[in-house]
């Protein structure tokens, strides 16, 4: 470990650096600096707050103005939600500007969007990666100068469809390149490590775990909301609210609910309290959640009411405490969230929990205990997952078809074999079989989804 690793950077980066207020490196950056120089696929393990992000970025910059290589993306980052992917724009651009590099977010809508000059460092979400390579053929030769993947918070994509989805669109970006990437993953809680660095490496290896050592403090309080009345006893919002009012004192608080109706609900009832509260959800428009989470980030709002949405790395400004309402019925999620309190390095996450019924009392007092015993939930792995395969093979089909148009057919498509071959590199289909393989191929032609062409694949 390098005590000073900024020293290890291009000058130009170095002087930016000390400008920007990174003059002093956290430990993450001191462990993952230099491996990430030497070309080394790592996964970062750090909390939220603790630089993970510039860790990644900052030698991965060095290395893009060192190369001087011609037009084309050189850098793709990946993200798991499109609030992420503004957020993240504008901090890596912050970085980028100064270097004369451009920084691009893509979302959905990515082919009408193309235009030059190409950047050399795209942000964007599975979904829109999905889109650039099964619908986007203006994007595709800038696609092939990529050399660094960064995947970040990938605790939210090892147990999902999106995750597996993901996994199956880099082996299939790494066959569009023709040549392996620099692999980078970031994740603030994650349990399993070896086995999400050994699927997230795929076919360019096992990814070298960093973490500093030592671990995040937390403080965690469980509290009842006992009825005090019987309009409480019979809406158990009501005296939760009073709790959670009471909790919120003079602090800037990020609350936390498991759904849509919990926030709107417990919302109406603080508001009674005479205490200015935002919400945030996925049900509420674009615009909304910018006004929300700039006031809080101004102080205009003391409090903000937040599902999954603000559970990630979201810039909202400094929070003094979470507060989690009810139980968020897992280890990993009440850590995650638990983190966004005061999430600078060395500084004391706080999280008040709120219960409203004995039963749900008690399971939170298992979910602290668990972790304080150093318990995370493993991650599900479903091997050879179908529907994932279906839909890479339609985008297969999809992006041989938009070749040939775009071509004038000049594209030469890809057969069965191959597809099934590249499909294999991802270790979540390793032992796919071609029995399977086939089957799934009968599947989408008897229902018309596609058809085979001398064993290419068109829709």
């Amino acid at each position: 470990m390098i005590s000073y690793p900024f020293t290890l950077l291009d000058e130009r980066i170095q002087h930016w650096i000390v400008k920007l207020g990174f003059s002093e490196p956290t430990e993450i950056q001191k462990l993952a600096i230099e491996p990430i120089l030497n070309g080394e696929n790592v996964l970062l393990i750090s909390p939220t707050g603790s630089g993970k992000t510039e860790a990644a970025i900052f030698p991965l910059l060095h290395k893009i103005l060192k190369e001087k290589e011609g037009e084309g993306i050189k850098l793709l980052y990946i993200n798991p939600l499109k609030a992420l992917t503004k957020d993240l724009t504008e901090r890596l651009q912050n970085y980028a500007h100064f270097l004369n590099l451009k920084v691009r977010p893509l979302y959905s809508d990515v082919d009408k969007k193309f235009k030059k000059p190409v950047p050399e460092i795209v942000i964007t979400t599975p979904e829109s990666l999905e889109v650039i390579l099964d619908w986007s053929p203006r994007w595709w030769p800038y696609l092939k100068t990529i050399k660094y993947i960064v995947v970040d918070e990938v605790h939210e994509l090892i147990s999902s469809k999106r995750g597996y989805q993901l996994l199956v669109l880099l082996e299939r970006l790494k066959q569009l390149t023709g040549r392996g990437f620099q692999r980078i993953c970031l994740s603030a809680t994650v349990a399993n490590a070896e086995l999400v660095a050994e699927i997230f490496g795929g076919s360019d290896g096992k990814l070298k775990i960093i973490r500093p050592p030592e671990e995040r403090v937390h403080k965690f309080e469980v509290k009842l909301a006992i009825p005090l009345s019987r309009e409480e006893s019979e809406d158990p919002f009501i005296a939760g609210a009073r709790l959670v009012t009471d909790c919120i004192g003079n602090a800037k608080s990020l609350i936390f609910v498991n759904s849509r109706y919990s926030a709107e609900r417990l919302k109406a009832e603080i508001e009674k309290n005479d205490i200015k509260v935002g919400v945030h959800h996925g049900s509420i428009e674009f615009e909304e959640k910018e006004f929300v989470e700039k006031a809080f980030k101004e102080g205009l709002l003391k409090a903000v009411i937040a599902t999954k949405t603000l559970e990630l790395g979201i810039d909202i400004g400094d929070v003094e405490q979470v507060i989690q309402f009810r139980s968020p019925g897992q280890v990993n999620a009440l850590i995650q969230r638990a983190g966004r309190s005061l999430h600078k390095p060395g500084e004391k996450s706080v999280c008040k929990i709120v219960s409203t019924d004995p039963e749900d009392f008690l399971e939170c007092l298992a979910l602290v205990s668990l972790f304080n015993k150093g318990f995370l939930e493993e991650p599900i792995i479903l091997e050879n997952p179908l529907d994932v395969l279906a839909k890479e093979i339609l985008g297969y089909a999809l992006h041989n078809y938009k070749g040939i148009d775009s071509y004038k057919n000049r594209f030469t498509p890809i057969n069965l074999k191959s597809i099934y071959e590249t499909i294999k590199k991802c270790l979540l289909f390793k032992t796919l079989s071609e029995k399977e393989f086939n089957e799934v191929i009968h599947n989408l032609a008897k229902s018309e989804l596609l058809s085979l062409n001398n064993g290419a694949p068109f829709p």
